[in-house]
C-alpha cells in the first residue's frame, strides 16, 4: 500500500477511531467499579464495628449465657477484620494498577495526538512543496513581465531622450 492509499484511508477514517474516547470510557468504568469496591469495604468495616460493639456489650454485661457467645463473636470479628485488610490491600493494588494504566493511556494519548499533528504537518508540507513549483513558475512569469515592462520603458526613454520634446516655445529659424 502506497503513501497515497494510506493518506486516503486516514482521511476517510471514522471519528470512533480516536483512542482517547475509548480510554476515557475505560477509565470512567474502572473508577465506578473501584468506587463499588470501596463501598463494599466500607460495609465490611461497618459490620466489623457492629461486632466490636456487640463484643463490648457482652463483656460489659458479664452475663454467663451471653459470654458463651464471645468466642464466636471474636472469631467472626477476626475473620471479618482479616478479610477487610485483604480487600483493602487488593483494592489499593487495583487502584495502583488502574493509575498505572491511566498514566500509560495519557502517554499513548499524547503520542497519538503528536502523530496526528505530525501527519497533518507533513500533509501541509507536501501540499506546499507541490504548489511551490507552480509558485516558482508564476514568479518567473511575473519577473518576465517586469523585465518586458522595464525594457519597454527603457526603449521609450531612449527614443524620447534623443529627440527634443516641444516645450511650447516658437520654433527657431
Amino acid at each position: 500500500m502506497g503513501l497515497r492509499d494510506r493518506l486516503w484511508r486516514r482521511r476517510g477514517r471514522a471519528v470512533d477511531d480516536d483512542p482517547a474516547a475509548e480510554l476515557d470510557r475505560w477509565f470512567r468504568e474502572q473508577g465506578e467499579r473501584l468506587a463499588r469496591v470501596r463501598a463494599a469495604i466500607a460495609q465490611i468495616a461497618a459490620a466489623r464495628v457492629r461486632l466490636e460493639l456487640a463484643i463490648r456489650t457482652v463483656q460489659d454485661r458479664a452475663d454467663p449465657v451471653a459470654a458463651a457467645e464471645l468466642p464466636g463473636l471474636r472469631a467472626e470479628h477476626e475473620d471479618i477484620a482479616g478479610r477487610e485488610r485483604g480487600l483493602r490491600e487488593e483494592a489499593a493494588r487495583l487502584e495502583a494498577e488502574v493509575l498505572a494504566v491511566h498514566a500509560r493511556g495519557e502517554r499513548l494519548r499524547a503520542a497519538h495526538a503528536a502523530a496526528e499533528a505530525r501527519a497533518l504537518a507533513r500533509e501541509a508540507a507536501a501540499e506546499v512543496a507541490r504548489d511551490l513549483g507552480e509558485l516558482n513558475l508564476a514568479a518567473l512569469r511575473a519577473q518576465e513581465a517586469v523585465d518586458r515592462s522595464r525594457a519597454h520603458a527603457e526603449a521609450l526613454d531612449e527614443i524620447l531622450g534623443t529627440r527634443r520634446l516641444p516645450d511650447g516655445s516658437p520654433p527657431e529659424d
